[in-house]
């Protein structure tokens, strides 16, 4: 992956939803396959002339994260995502 992508793996430390790093996240790390990490250095490319940059999120799901994730949504009644879940903002 270009050097250049910002990466930020909020599930591997206590910066999310949950408040503390996620049961599975065991590195910091992006996993992706070739042929999207060639993508995403193709857009990046595109964008560098604008002065952007992609940012990627948390680039794997370890199946214990899942768990842990569907665990919380089942054993906290009366929450919702919204209530849990920080603010979306959209860039333009």
């Amino acid at each position: 992956m270009d050097p250049s992508i910002l990466i930020e793996l909020r599930y591997f430390g206590s910066h999310n939803f949950m408040g503390r790093p996620v049961r599975g996240y065991k590195a910091e790390k992006c996993l992706l396959t070739r042929p999207a990490a060639l993508a995403l250095k193709n857009v990046q490319e595109d964008l560098r002339p604008f002065g952007l940059s992609l940012k990627a999120y948390d680039c794997y799901r370890p199946q214990r994260a899942v768990d842990t994730f569907v665990a919380r949504s089942t054993s906290e009644p009366g929450t919702t995502a919204s209530t849990r879940s920080p603010t979306w903002t959209i860039l333009p």
